[in-house]
């Protein structure tokens, strides 16, 4: 009688515990999923937020070029590319790097070279992870033009590549 009495509680205890186990690995996997999407949500965040800085930093360039038109230090006489780095405040491990291209046709001066072409701007956000890689997050790029009838730099739009 006793070894009957024996097996019923060994047969409770077993499945206590796969029930238990059972448990443990359902919330094993909800936790794992959770972090997941918490992590894609995170980088995702990360790519927007990027984004807008590096509209932000192509907006100040453009800003000084349509302000002060050639006499802005973005503008060159000749086909030159500029890289400027913007830093932002709000994020110190991150890092964005704006190249400047002054695209034009041969022209007889440099004062009419400075008032002529196109200027592309690319703006490159990476960021510094912990692990100590750089992680590119975004590139964002525009275009300038210089107006033929009143020889003023005006902003066309963002594009992509």
């Amino acid at each position: 009688m006793k070894s009957r009495s024996a097996n019923k509680n060994g047969s409770a205890m077993l499945w206590a515990v796969l029930s238990v186990l059972m448990i443990s690995i359902i919330t094993a996997g909800v936790i794992f999923i959770s972090r997941t999407y918490y992590v894609r949500e995170r980088d995702e965040n990360y790519k927007m937020q990027a984004e807008f800085y590096g509209q932000s930093a192509i907006e100040l360039i453009a800003n000084d070029i349509e302000q002060n038109n050639e006499s802005s230090v973005y503008v060159s006489a000749d086909n030159t590319t500029q890289i400027v780095e913007a830093k932002f405040d709000e994020a110190p491990n991150w890092t964005c790097m704006v190249t400047i291209n002054h695209s034009l046709v041969n022209m007889s001066s440099a004062e009419d070279a400075k008032k002529s072409g196109e200027i592309y701007l690319t703006a490159k956000v990476t960021r510094h992870g912990q692990s100590g890689k750089t992680i590119e997050l975004a590139e964002v790029c525009a275009k300038l033009v210089c107006n033929t009838t009143t020889k003023k730099w005006e902003f066309v739009g963002y594009y992509n590549l």
